[in-house]
């Protein structure tokens, strides 16, 4: 996957350069954009349109069976008569070209992403004009055997294909500038490769790489290399005879160890190595002073250098699914710090000192952490937190000065209860708290004013404050499995409010699947008790002279049941018989009947 940078430079570079080319154009002659009203070729004047470049056109409609006119496929510009750009990516499913496709001498960009071909025309590579090609997304699995070194192509995209080797011809290709080779089958690179000594841009990202060439260096001009998901063991040192390179990504490889040589690249600003088995990273690491972004995800990593935070441009560090036991302390001296990723180690401590660095982004998942400092309110420029997966019973009341964060996710943790100060998240947009141990809400939690998300899903609530009414924003809110409005181990659905069963815009997911069965009387005192339950659905009753039906009152309803129950010869149960045996004799009978009447009488 491109990184942001790299979709800056790969997605506009080649346009840009087409753009420039067609504006050069431009000062001799106007472009003729094709009328898409216009009727079959016959009816096209040959003054505006060139009619062999009509025709190749056309020859592209009949070998695909295509029912359209010449100028109405794709999207396309034309300079001096001639066909200078061609856009027909997405909708055709082509599947074959015609092999003069090279006639269209004065052809500058050529995109056919996202269609079905599996080769190319050798034609094609005769266009000396052409400056941009794609051919992204379709089936091809090779690239004609020869590549004539008069093209001036400087961008070529053939990412998401089946190639599985490239010509040796390939390094004829001298004026490339940038290079999508991504999601193929590559296994080896041509000895020509090196040729390429105007490359800026590489991306070898999903291929089957098992090394990269030794004279990697003579590619001089290259600064942008891109080449995860490959099958990699080593960086070759020649890679640091080129203190031009800004950006590396080797992650997903096999990397155990790399050169301690990083002091000889002084420009670079991104290295991603995730999901490799680096142990240790190399002391010169620490003099990338302009490195703004770092990615160590999924490695081995139990420790930083020493130096580290020298680093005083890093803003993004990724450290996750490492060995960390302990929080890396070198990371307090990273002043610019903006975004910091630990989540799946084995950090024991939340350290109060981590509070002091201006972090937008932080991410502690999955760790060993039971409790958060009280000073975590003064991280006010926090917009997005992620504690989840941590023994936490309790988040701390200054959490609600994070007046910014907009992303609170506290999952699968042990809280017991919420913080009323949650009401001062005035930019959360997403609250989950789902998996933890809570029992009820502030009613406070209701005045969140754009919360849009909220997951309570896998708790023990038995009701939702009446304030939840309040909300404007919420779109979707999750209460599955908790045990919402149980009574005596069921759902009572007359007590659900209104707001819960017509809530307007907000979708509402699990409100009747509900767990009633850890539901109960929780007081062992009361004569319900039920030792295994783990909520209190207010089922409780309590032992009461005379109150046969448990409703906490004595009276004519209890003289009723006593006496039916006698002449039914119905056999009590043990509560009952405890609340009705006023003659202490062990059983209901009369004698029972008239205490009961004498006592409602006094």
């Amino acid at each position: 996957m491109f990184i942001p940078c790299k979709r800056l430079f790969l997605d506009l570079f080649p346009p840009v350069l087409c753009t420039i080319s067609l504006v050069a154009l431009s000062f001799s002659t106007d472009y003729v954009y094709p009328d898409t009203s216009s009727s079959p070729l016959a009816n096209f004047s040959p003054n505006d349109y060139d009619e062999n470049d009509l025709q190749i056109l056309q020859n592209i409609i009949t070998l695909n069976n295509l029912e359209l006119d010449p100028l109405d496929l794709g999207n396309q510009a034309w300079s001096n008569e001639r066909l200078v750009y061609l856009d027909i990516s997405n909708e055709y499913e082509l599947t074959l070209l015609p092999e003069n496709l090279g006639e269209l001498e004065m052809l500058v960009e050529l995109n056919l992403d996202r269609n079905d071909l599996t080769s190319l025309p050798v034609s094609l590579f005769d266009l000396t004009q052409l400056g941009n090609l794609s051919v992204r997304q379709n089936q091809m699995t090779s690239l004609p055997e020869f590549l004539s070194d008069s093209l001036s192509i400087t961008g070529f995209d053939i990412a998401y294909n089946f190639i599985s080797s490239l010509p040796e011809s390939f390094g004829n290709l001298t004026n490339l500038l940038t290079l999508d080779l991504s999601h193929n089958q590559i296994s080896e690179l041509p000895e020509s490769f090196t040729s390429l000594s105007n490359l800026y841009a590489l991306d070898l990202n999903d291929n089957q790489l098992t090394d990269l060439p030794d004279d990697i260096s003579l590619m001089s001009q290259l600064s942008w290399i891109y080449v995860s998901e490959n099958q990699l063991s080593e960086i070759p040192e020649s890679l640091f005879d080129n203190s031009n390179i800004q950006i590396l990504d080797f992650s997903f490889n096999n990397l155990i160890e790399l050169p301690d040589r990083f002091d000889e690249l002084p420009f670079l600003f991104e290295f991603h190595c995730s999901h490799n088995q680096i142990s240790q990273i190399p002391e010169s690491f620490s003099t990338l002073t302009n490195v703004i972004i770092v990615n160590f995800a999924n490695n081995n990593l139990s420790s930083l250098p020493a130096d580290f935070s020298a680093l005083n441009s890093l803003m993004s560090l990724n450290l996750a699914e490492n060995l960390f036991t302990g929080f890396p302390f070198e990371v307090f001296g990273l002043s610019e710090l903006h975004q910091l990723y630990l989540h799946d180690n084995q950090i024991d401590e939340f350290p109060a000192e981590l509070t002091s660095l201006g972090l937008q982004k932080l991410d502690l998942s999955n760790n060993n952490i039971s409790f958060i400092p009280d000073n975590i309110g003064q991280m006010i420029s926090l917009i997005d937190f992620q504690i989840s997966g941590n023994p936490i019973t309790h988040l701390p009341i200054s959490i609600g000065d994070l007046e910014l964060l907009y992303e609170l996710k506290a999952f699968d943790c042990a809280l017991t209860s919420l913080p009323s100060t949650l009401e001062n998240l005035s930019s959360l947009l997403l609250l989950d708290v789902s998996n933890n141990q809570l029992t009820s809400l502030p009613d406070e939690i209701g005045f969140m004013p754009l919360v849009q998300v909220m997951d309570l899903s896998n708790n023990y609530l038995i009701e939702i404050p009446s304030t939840f009414a309040s909300f404007d924003e919420l779109w979707i809110l999750y209460l599955d499995n908790n045990s919402l409005y149980c009574f005596d181990g069921l759902q009572d659905e007359e007590d659900i409010p209104d707001f819960l069963l017509n809530p307007g815009l907000t979708w509402i997911s699990g409100l009747f699947l509900q767990d009633c069965s850890v539901a109960g009387c929780t007081d062992p005192e009361a004569l319900n008790y039920l030792p295994n339950m783990i909520v209190d659905d207010g089922s409780c009753y309590y032992l009461l002279p005379g109150d046969l039906n448990h409703d906490t009152l004595v009276d004519i309803l209890d003289i009723v049941l006593m006496v039916d129950m006698i002449v039914s010869e119905i056999v009590p149960d043990e509560f009952t018989l405890l609340s009705g045996d006023l003659s202490e004799d062990g059983e209901l009978n009369i004698l029972d009947v008239v205490i009961l009447v004498q006592m409602i009488l006094e």
